[in-house]
């Protein structure tokens, strides 16, 4: 898990109740449901914070797990209808992931360094043949 732990998903979201939903399935149901939101919102997340991303549920903001505890939620929910508040959360969690992709919001982890188109670059380093040469130029 990288973002969130068990703890943290019933911190947020209220153990009963999700014990309740993951049925006799237990902690393996409700760690796939925190693994599929985890994978959702680094969908989101990767082109922008490939390298700062973080690895263990220690080193996740607590808005990035809040958010993610939602949509783990609503994923344990994926069979049946959700209550229209948990469905406006989970929608909200992934306009914010949008918005975090986008630059509209931040996780307040670097993200990769903008790339420079402006300057040139060398194609190929190696002379190619046939064709024409710096040299044959002089005499234009």
């Amino acid at each position: 898990m990288r973002y969130l732990s068990l703890p943290d998903l019933f911190a947020h979201r209220g153990e009963a109740e999700l014990r309740r939903l993951a049925g006799p399935g237990g902690d393996p149901t409700l760690l796939n449901a925190i693994e599929q939101a985890e994978a959702e919102a680094t969908s989101y997340l990767l082109a922008r914070y490939r390298q700062a991303l973080p690895s263990t549920p220690d080193g996740a903001p607590p808005i990035l797990k809040a958010k993610v505890a939602t949509l783990a939620h609503r994923k344990l929910l994926a069979g049946a209808q959700p209550s229209p508040s948990l469905e406006a959360e989970a929608q909200q969690a992934l306009t914010w992931l949008r918005d975090v992709a986008r630059g509209a919001a931040s996780l307040d982890l670097p993200s990769e360094p903008p790339v420079d188109n402006t300057a040139p670059t060398i194609a190929i380093a190696a002379p190619t043949t046939p064709g024409l040469r710096l040299e044959d130029l002089d005499s234009w």
